[in-house]
């Protein structure tokens, strides 16, 4: 999968345990469309589903007091999932996930390139980003500006992320590709990172509920039944 951000500065890996976990999710997923539609005849494929300028993203700002308590929540989450401790599940909106990539030096690179916004169960990320220097061929000064809605899910030690929907340039990919990509877990490869996989180790589910994303973390015993 071709990472349209770049990765997170190596020497910060042990500070952000929690982001490897959870932004791994959003960084994969912000290229998921654009590998899925530069999969078929390459010329054809770029000029149907890339662009020569970027896209607005949805206009988001945050509101007049912020999001107090955030940060708090935030940093006793990763405190507890660093040390093994018991913690609340972290449940996170749409715009607070959308603060937190703005202000989140791990989640910098995404800063005006992606905005989430979940609804009930839905969880949908807009990307609007250049696509110069992603590996894809023919594709110098070009962007990828697309939507994809998505189901997500970490149950019994296993993270899946399906596709229920894609759009590229403001069109739906076809059903005959999207009838592939529902059935298709696009979080198979996470597991290949040894960072990434030591996190999910650590975390009990993850679920799209109620406008929320929420994480919890495995009760200690658990984890070390699971070694």
């Amino acid at each position: 999968m071709t990472n349209i951000a770049p990765a997170p500065d190596a020497k910060k890996k042990r500070g952000c345990l929690f982001y490897a976990g959870i932004a791994a999710g959003l960084l994969f997923l912000g290229g998921l469309a654009a590998a899925v539609a530069l999969g078929g005849a390459a010329k054809r494929a770029i000029k149907a589903y890339t662009a020569a300028d970027a896209a607005p993203l949805p206009a988001w700002t945050p509101p007049p007091g912020g999001f107090p308590g955030l940060e708090e929540r935030v940093k006793i989450f990763k405190d507890a999932l660093r040390s093994s401790q018991a913690s609340a599940p972290l449940e996170l909106s749409g715009d607070e996930l959308n603060a937190l990539i703005a202000r989140e030096p791990v989640l910098k690179p995404l800063e005006g390139r992606l905005r989430v916004a979940i609804e009930g169960d839905r969880l949908e990320i807009r990307v609007s980003a250049p696509l110069e220097g992603s590996g894809i061929p023919f594709t110098g000064g070009r962007h990828f500006n697309g939507s994809t809605v998505l189901k997500i899910s970490l149950d019994a030690g296993v993270f899946v992320v399906t596709a229920d929907s894609v759009t590229v340039n403001g069109a739906p990919l076809p059903e005959s590709v999207m009838s592939r990509l529902r059935n298709e877990n696009l979080a198979r490869d996470v597991y290949r990172r040894p960072q990434t996989a030591e996190v999910l180790r650590r975390i009990d589910s993850i679920r799209v509920k109620d406008g929320k994303l929420s994480v919890a973390l495995r009760p200690k015993a658990a984890e070390k039944d699971s070694r």
